[in-house]
Order: C-alpha cells, then structure tokens, then sequence
C-alpha cells in the first residue's frame, strides 16, 4: 500500500524540472502549522524501530479522554445503528455486538484495570517494509485474560498462543500472508508479513532484542519542529529508502527499475502530523518535500487572488477559493503528462503511457482567449433555500462570487454576444438579466468580474472588483458543517445530522510554500 501510494505521488509531482522561478509565498491567511509544538515525550516504542525504517508513524502524548469521549458520543450511535441493521437483514448474528458493548463500557478506570493506558502512546513503521503497529500496556496479563474473555462471550475463542520469555504470541495465516499478534508485559504488537519475515525477526518483534541503530524522539521532535506539527501524532515516509521495495510491485525490468528510482530523487520525503486535539479543535497535515527543480515547479503556481480576504472575513456556511497560475499549470501538466508517458514506456505499461499521453496532449492545447491569464476565483454561499422539489426558492439566494484574471476584455466581450448584459470594466455593479433564477449585481473591472445575490449585493459586487489580490492558498474549501446542514432540506438521515450537529467549521487547504506542497485539515467541534 504505501509504495503504490508512493509512486501516485511521485510520478504526478516529481517530473517538474526546469520551471520558472517560483514567485514568493506561504503567508496565506489560513494558517497551515500547528499553533506551537507544545509537549512531546520520549516514547519507549522507538527502541523497537530500526533507524533505516522506510515510513513510522508515532505519538508522543495521548489524546485527551475528554477528545475521545465526545466522538463516541457523536458517532457512536452511528455505528452501532449501522451495524445492528446490517445484522438483520444478514439474520447471523456474528458476536460482534458483544464486542460493542465491551467497549462501551470503557471509561478510564476499566481501561487501567483492563491492562490499557489512557496516556499510551503508540508507533507504526515498516519492517523490511511490512507494517508493525505497537501500543503501551500497564500489565498484559490484563489485557490477555480481557481478550480471552471477551472471545469467549462472541463464541470466538482464539488458540493457545505461544509463550517465549513471559510474551504470548500467535503467528496466523491469513489472505495476504501472515498475522503476528504478541502481549508483552507492557506492549502489544500487530504485525502483517510473510512467514519468513516474522520468523527471522520474532525476537525483534517480541522485544527480545533491539535493532542495532534506532530511530529517536529527537528525529520526530525535529521534523514535527520544522512542518508544524506537534506531539500528538508525527511521521513520515521516507521515498528514497522504499525505491527497491516499491520496485517489487510496479517494476519488472530494468529500465523500469531505473525510471522509479529517478523519480523517487525528486520527492524526498512525505511528512504528516497532526496539532493538538482538544474538545473544540482537531488539525493535522501532510508536507510531500520537493527537490528544488519540482519545488520551483509547484511554487510558481501559486498568485495572488481578488477578494479572498472577503470571503475569509465572512466566514460563510460554504466557501471555496482556487488561486492557481493556469498557464503555468499547463506548462506543469505538460511535463507531468510527458514523464507518466515515458514512465510507462519504461514499465511496459500501454495504458500509463497512453494516459500521459493524454494529459499532455489536453496540457499543450491552448486555452480559449476568454480565460487567457485566469488566475483562480472564489465563491461564498451565505444562505439560500429549496423547495418539497428541491428546486430553488425564488429570491431566497445569498451569496458571492469573482474571477480574477490578467485581462477581463475577452471574457466581457464574449458576455456581452452571449447575453443581453452589456459590462463594462468600469466598477460599476449592474442588475442580473431576468434570466438568472435569482436577484442579484455583476460588476468589472480590468482584472475581476463579480457576482452577487441577496442584501445588500449591488455593493457587495462593486467592492469585489475593487479589492486588492492577496496572496491565497492554491485551494480552499470551508464548510461550517452545522450552518450548512440547515441549508439543506429537512429530508436529511440521522447521520447527517450527527455529524453536523459534531463539527463547526472545517477549513482544507492545499499550499505551495518552501517545505513544498502541503495540505492542511482543520475542523472546529461543537
């Protein structure tokens, strides 16, 4: 899984060589870090983790119980809803209600009479490139009799383990090899592999022994220090340790082998984390680093955008924000679309190379005269509402809209023979033809043209067109999950209304900026 992941990654975005100099940014107004690195424990899992490990993944503080406890609340329901109506319409029971109501009942007393932490942290990382997932106990007798128990109670029972050094284990055949589970006297362990790997490994696994070199707290303390994460989760994927790895599953000859790992130099790492979740906030991020040749490549995307503050500062129900250089994203997607050709050539794979093929074909037309120099635009849904049709109640649409672009002539003009509209770039806000199924103003100026329907539009459109381009983030979606679900019908199921009764506003983000690219994920909780 993630050497295909891996390679998704690499060939979209590390063929971006040669670029332009990529303009100044990361200082868009939605923040794309965590707010401060905040506590970050050493964690005893690490000793496990080899220090040439491929990818690892690890906490350092727990989630806070309060945390855990509002999304059982919120979604808990759901689940067991869910699967209680699947359970009918099978008519077999399975046992798995048993283990619901289990867990249920964990608060964090049982938990630490169970054998389980409320502060335990955990780590996830590859072993000769399979997953090891391992967990902090407080005593695993505990936690084995808790398991013994509960397969008993769903008419499951599990076989004897195996017993070396005070560690219970089982070593299973499953579909896609081998299921490891061991209980030590203070962690469990989850392992996915080959027979042979387990075996030649099981004293690792078990705890018995240390890799020689292993991977430190200081090293994720760093790169959560640099990418703005904190704690509470960090990790990464480290491309240029998984080339002969990933090689096994996407290349079969030489050239092939050759074509991946040239790739792999251009996307050295992928980063991820997360900021600290509290009772009314969780944020968490990726960073896919960039070799300079693709980092000047996906910078020189970024621009600057009219009329992003706006619609920032109104914090509407529904809003999304594209600040994207196309003709530069032509040039990228040329190059994309010629590296995937050649990579599947490479790989003997027709329709790889056929599918770079295409984009480089769609890349290298030129763009209509109406949208030369497009540079992103915004749109903000205030408020409207629908009909027992779903149909648009008339005069019940509120909101905002622009484009920007270098040069609005060719777009106006082609309005103008489109429609019975005559906009000039003058700034001056106009009515919507009669046509449109809403009031409303449109206003122009020499590089933004502006909608806007409900109170108070004809000044809204007239100040979009006036406002200054700010630098933005590539993409931006916000989604305040509570408003926007009283936009919507009253036809809504009891999940939808779960989730938006649990979130507030979510705001994802794609930046460019000197780490390379990054995403970032915030949601407020209610």
């Amino acid at each position: 899984m993630v050497q295909r992941v891996g390679l998704v990654v690499v060939v979209a975005l590390a063929v971006c060589e040669h670029a332009h100099a990529a303009p100044g940014g990361g200082n868009e107004l939605v923040p794309s870090r965590a707010a401060a690195l905040g506590e970050f424990r050493d964690n005893p899992l690490l000793e496990a983790i080899p220090a040439d490990t491929a990818y690892a993944f690890a906490s350092f503080k727990a989630i806070p119980l309060d945390v855990i406890h509002k999304f059982a609340a919120a979604f808990g329901p759901i689940q067991r809803r869910t699967y209680q109506e699947l359970k009918a319409r099978s008519g077999e029971p399975d046992g798995k209600d048993v283990f619901l109501n289990e867990i249920a009942a964990l608060d964090a007393r049982t938990l630490e009479r169970a054998g389980f932490s409320v502060g335990a942290r955990f780590a996830f990382y590859g072993l000769g490139g399979y997953p090891v997932f391992r967990l902090e106990l407080t005593n695993g007798d505990r936690v084995f009799e808790l398991i013994q128990g509960t397969a008993r109670r769903m008419n499951k029972p599990i076989p004897p383990p195996g017993v070396r050094g005070g560690r219970r284990y089982w070593i299973t055949d499953a579909r896609d090899g081998v299921e490891f589970a061991a209980i030590a006297p203070k962690e469990l362990v989850i392992a996915f592999a080959p027979r042979s790997t387990i075996t030649d490994n099981l004293a690792v696994l078990l705890g018995e022994q240390r890799p020689p070199k292993r991977i430190t707290t200081a090293q994720f303390r760093e790169l959560a220090r640099r990418d703005g994460f904190t704690g509470q989760g960090v990790g990464f994927i480290d491309f240029t340790r998984i080339p002969d790895l990933a090689v096994d599953a996407v290349a079969t000859v030489p050239a092939c082998r050759a074509a991946f790992k040239a790739l792999i130099q251009h996307t050295p790492r992928l980063a991820v984390g997360f900021d600290d979740f509290t009772t009314h906030r969780f944020s968490f991020g990726v960073v896919l680093e960039l070799a300079p040749d693709a980092l000047a490549a996906m910078r020189s995307l970024s621009t600057t955008l009219a009329g992003y503050e706006r619609m920032i500062h109104a914090n509407p129900p529904m809003g999304v924000a594209v600040a994207l250089n196309l003709e530069q994203g032509r040039a990228v997607l040329l190059r994309v679309g010629a590296a995937i050709k050649e990579f599947g050539e490479h790989c003997k794979s027709p329709g790889l190379a056929s599918g770079g093929t295409e984009i480089a074909d769609a890349a290298g037309r030129p763009l209509p005269p109406f949208l030369a120099g497009l540079r992103g635009g915004i749109a903000a849904l205030i408020s409207f509402k629908v009909g027992p049709a779903l149909d648009l109640v008339p005069g019940s649409l509120e909101g905002f809209a622009a484009v920007h672009l270098d040069r609005t002539a060719p777009l106006l003009q082609l309005a103008s023979q489109q429609t019975a509209l005559e906009l000039q770039p003058d700034g001056k806000a106009r009515a919507l033809p009669v046509t449109v199924p809403f009031a409303g103003h449109i206003a122009a100026s020499e590089t933004t043209i502006a909608a806007a329907a409900g109170r108070g539009s004809a000044v809204a459109a007239g100040q979009l067109v006036k406002a200054p381009a700010v630098p933005a983030p590539l993409v931006l979606v916000q989604v305040d999950y509570q408003r926007a679900a009283q936009l919507l019908p009253n036809q809504q199921d009891e999940s939808v209304r779960a989730i938006a009764a649990a979130f507030g506003m979510a705001r994802m983000q794609l930046v460019a900026d000197e780490r390379g690219l990054v995403a970032w994920a915030s949601f407020a909780l209610r």
